[in-house]
């Protein structure tokens, strides 16, 4: 099996509300690319999340199944000669599923994750968006236009906290560029943290 990073593909990493959609629809504009992003639609096991707030491991199944389309899809893409862009990754899968499942359904859903991305090749760089909790709350209001509650802030926390670990403990087989959500904000700063991910992909 060949793990060798792949040519252009960047993967998007980071919890609700960091701007991985935005940010992949710059870079796609930017870079000429194609941008694969996350959707829930004709996922019949959402109902059920809605009215309880977790993720089942049907529903975990379905998301990695979905991750795995577009990875193979950024490969193809990749392969033509074009950026191919994801705002989702596997390591995503991963946190998710270690807050909705139990050990044994976490562990099994590891190994799965294995065996269906073991034939894929890493992405090409790796970029992990983050920023404090109140920014991410102040945005995810002035985004929803709905009240947030305290349950709400308790998960956005969780997950930062989940992220942070895994991007400061994981070593990835792709260099990882770490960007704080604001500073994409700033047009100077956005064109830096641009033009260093396409150097990666030069590389």
């Amino acid at each position: 099996m060949n793990k060798e990073r792949s040519k252009n593909i960047v993967a998007l990493v980071g919890t609700i509300g960091t701007g991985k959609s935005t940010l992949a629809d710059r870079l796609g504009t930017e870079l000429n690319g194609v941008v694969l992003k996350e959707t829930v639609e004709g996922n019949a096991f959402m109902r059920d999340a809605h009215k309880t707030g977790i993720l089942t491991f049907q529903n975990q199944i379905w998301f990695l199944l979905q991750t795995v389309e577009r990875w193979q899809k950024a490969t193809d893409v990749a392969r033509k000669g074009t950026v191919a862009i994801m705002d989702t990754y596997t390591p995503t899968n991963l946190i998710h599923s270690k807050i909705s499942l139990d050990n044994d359904s976490f562990i099994l859903y590891g190994q799965l994750v294995d065996h269906l991305t073991a034939h894929l090749p890493p992405p090409t760089v790796t970029v992990y968006l983050w920023d404090s909790v109140d920014f991410l709350m102040d945005r995810f209001r002035n985004k929803q236009h709905v009240a947030v509650n305290d349950d709400d802030e308790l998960f956005v926390t969780r997950m930062s906290n989940i992220y942070d670990e895994w991007s400061k403990t994981t070593i990835t087989p792709s260099p990882m560029i770490r960007i704080r959500s604001r500073d994409l904000e700033d047009a100077s700063l956005a064109s830096v943290y641009i033009n260093e991910i396409r150097k990666q992909l030069e590389r």
